[in-house]
């Protein structure tokens, strides 16, 4: 018991003693204008690079509200999206390929299948999130 509490005042010590952390001033990180060629170069879509995002919806599909966690990879070399959304236990709600002109519903729960507009919706807001914003 003895040594825990020694333990313990020990732990404190030393935590007592180290620095907080400071927040990075906006100031000193950007410490200059970037000129509108430098902004186009910059851009996260410029260039041919694959981008691995993954994030949480709550999908709205017959008046029930579904969460799902959505793994999509963005090709931007190809103007590529692909899309794997999954439920809470992991299994495969949909899987969706988008491009700038078209959208193909590799395979979807038949929920998903019937619900006409489905995949054309996805996909339209996809393309205006992922593949639109150009500087």
């Amino acid at each position: 018991m003895v040594r825990m509490m020694i333990l313990s005042v020990g732990l404190l010590g030393v935590a007592a003693c180290t620095s907080v952390p400071t927040r990075p001033d906006p100031a000193e990180m950007c410490v200059r204008e970037l000129s509108p060629e430098e902004v186009v170069n910059q851009h996260w879509l410029s260039g041919a690079n694959t981008w691995r995002i993954r994030q949480s919806v709550l999908l709205e599909l017959r008046g029930r509200k579904i969460p799902l966690e959505g793994f999509l990879v963005l090709d931007s070399g190809l103007e590529q999206l692909h899309l794997v959304a999954m439920n809470d236990m992991g299994m495969v709600f949909f899987e969706l390929l988008v491009t700038q002109t078209e959208e193909k519903l590799i395979r979807g729960v038949p929920q998903v299948q019937q619900q006409q507009g489905f995949s054309q919706g996805v996909a339209a807001s996809l393309r205006n999130i992922y593949l639109a914003p150009r500087p």
